[in-house]
């Protein structure tokens, strides 16, 4: 089950992430006065990681400072040195450590020197994180299936995985599917009354120890649609068709249950699980059959609990005539 993270860097802000019910606080490693108060706030009521530069760890490390925390996170550098890592490797023989690490830093396109790197130093794990305050939204230059990606090959090493920063509350039902040990928010991203866009995170984020709200039955079913999305598709069985893209389109409408009368973010089925979905598998590769493609995208759709029925239609449109493709009916 992923784990809801609040980023603090005071008491006010630690209190609020108390209230809200994080499974993580992270405190910054500041003012070591205040670091302490933050610590004995939280207690036993969550894990506490703390975050910093590697230079920062380390000091508390050697000063015996490191009480009561269950994990660090230091932020890794874009182009990390051999001194960099060889820090990490020496304070992982003492503590937990979760690397932050920017999407350049990640590097989607082959990441597995890095991933490979971190598991030999010992780490506990990696957090795709963009901390700073002006950053832009993650998932508005970042690709969803490249996240999914990154998460998958990082789990393979052993290492616990983590989405955070700068993130907003519609990115969680997009980003929970690539089933991330942790997904995190500073909480002074969250605005000035950081309660109520908190408990939106907290409802949004499944915890066994925060209750579900209960759902209302027998309201039937809401048509979520997608008409003309059109992508490059490596597809075609015949032997010309392979080594290149095609464009192809996508409809779908699915039948989702309606679960109360007065819905919020929580209850909605996002268009965006049907998009991210479709992308995702034309990124695995090539396709013999729109008759596949058609099935898996029926099959990936019907798997989310609240959708009931799906019609899904996929046409080639480099073929003459106008298009050519398929159209098929699932329901659960």
């Amino acid at each position: 089950m992923t784990k809801l993270m609040l980023s603090v860097r005071n008491a006010d802000e630690t209190a609020a992430a108390l209230r809200i019910g994080a499974d993580i606080i992270d405190i910054a490693l500041q003012d070591k006065k205040q670091f302490a108060a933050c610590i004995q706030a939280v207690a036993s009521a969550a894990e506490r990681a703390c975050s910093g530069s590697l230079a920062d760890m380390a000091s508390y490390s050697r000063q015996n400072e490191t009480a009561g925390i269950d994990f660090f996170c230091a932020t890794l550098s874009e182009n990390p040195s051999a001194t960099d890592w060889d820090l990490l490797t020496q304070l992982a023989q003492k503590h937990k450590i979760i690397v932050r690490l920017s999407p350049q830093t990640a590097d989607f396109s082959k990441p597995q020197p890095l991933l490979q790197r971190a598991q030999q130093a010992g780490l506990y794990g990696v957090i795709l994180a963009d901390m700073a305050e002006d950053a832009a939204r993650l998932t508005s230059h970042t690709a969803v299936e490249n996240i999914r990606n990154f998460i998958h090959q990082a789990q393979q090493h052993q290492l616990t995985t983590g989405i955070a920063g700068a993130l907003e509350a519609p990115d969680i039902p997009r980003l929970l599917p690539c089933k991330p040990d942790i997904i995190g928010f500073p909480v002074a991203r969250l605005g000035a009354s950081p309660d109520k866009q908190g408990a939106l995170i907290r409802a949004l984020v499944p915890s066994s120890q925060h209750e579900a709200q209960p759902e209302e039955n027998n309201l039937g079913t809401d048509r979520i649609l997608v008409r003309n999305f059109i992508l490059p598709v490596e597809i075609g069985a015949y032997a010309e068709e392979h080594g290149h893209t095609q464009r192809v389109c996508f409809n779908v409408a699915v039948d989702v249950a309606r679960v109360t009368t007065n819905p919020d973010m929580r209850h909605i089925f996002s268009y965006d699980l049907i998009l991210d979905g479709i992308r995702m598998l034309v990124s695995l590769g090539h396709i013999d059959l729109v008759e596949t493609l058609a099935e898996q995208i029926a099959s990936l759709i019907l798997a989310y609990p609240q959708a009931r029925r799906v019609m899904v239609r996929v046409e080639k449109l480099d073929l003459a005539p106008e298009a050519m493709g398929i159209e098929i009916m699932r329901e659960k």
